[in-house]
């Protein structure tokens, strides 16, 4: 991406000196009455304008004048209002990350351009035509930074909102294990003592085996809701969470006393 100065331009030797043999970034030089731009298109192609002493324009673009520079800024302001129809359309973070691959060097181009032209413009302040295109690049320059705070905007709430719910999985997972860890307690005794005695107590313990069998039973039942009590403890995060949830409600109970 370079380009030279046409070798049939009549440009003072101080500005070809200045220019260099080749050029790749967006720039003005200024000199004895010649203004030469060097700007980019959308595909970031270099293109050359250069303003003569008496008034006229050329360029390494197709037209004459500054017909080139005219289309390409209304280029540059339809490629906004084309990116900002996508974003319209943007829902989730890769749709946003889509939008700036393209947002971020087409802004880069445009804001250069912007100063390259308000620089200019400040050599040229009897030039309305020049002076117009400059305030219209400067435009949508701050219309395409302000798209790209908006896509910014958009993927980091939706990659926050991601985070969110699968905080909210996790936690639903960690209660949902709680709630099986409680169950296996209350049952595990008297699944154990069934397994020991077996399930026909009744029938070799004879008269006594009423006593028995609700013997083993309130003990199952003893020792399962020992075992429910350990692990039936919340763990730390929820306590936290726990913990917090009160500590915000006395805030509110005492801001709402204050304010009485």
């Amino acid at each position: 991406m370079s380009l030279s100065l046409p070798k049939l331009w009549s440009l003072p030797s101080a500005v070809r000196s200045a220019f260099g043999a080749r050029v790749q970034e967006q720039r003005f030089l200024h000199h004895a009455g010649h203004l030469l731009l060097v700007v980019h298109d959308s595909t970031g192609e270099p293109m050359l304008f250069w303003r003569e002493p008496d008034g006229a324009w050329r360029s390494t673009a197709a037209g004459r004048a500054l017909v080139p520079l005219k289309e390409l800024v209304a280029a540059y302001a339809e490629h906004a209002q084309q990116i900002e129809k996508r974003l319209g359309t943007a829902r989730v973070a890769r749709d946003f990350f889509e939008v700036l691959v393209t947002l971020r060097p087409l802004e880069h181009r445009v804001r250069e351009l912007g100063l390259v032209l308000q620089r200019a413009g400040e050599r040229e302040a009897t030039d309305l035509e020049f002076q117009g295109l400059a305030m219209r690049a400067a435009a949508t320059a701050r219309h395409l930074a302000l798209l790209v705070l908006r896509t910014e905007d958009g993927r980091d709430f939706d990659l926050a909102q991601l985070t969110e719910e699968q905080a909210d999985i996790s936690n639903q997972m960690v209660v949902s294990g709680q709630r099986l860890n409680f169950l296996v307690a209350m049952l595990l005794p008297m699944t154990a003592l069934t397994s020991i005695f077996g399930m026909n107590l009744i029938e070799h313990q004879g008269g006594s085996a009423g006593v028995m069998a609700a013997s083993v039973v309130l003990f199952a039942l003893l020792l399962g809701g020992l075992l429910s009590l350990f692990v039936a403890r919340m763990p730390k995060q929820l306590r936290r969470e726990s913990q917090l949830d009160e500590h915000l409600g006395r805030l509110a109970d005492e801001l709402e006393a204050r304010t009485r």
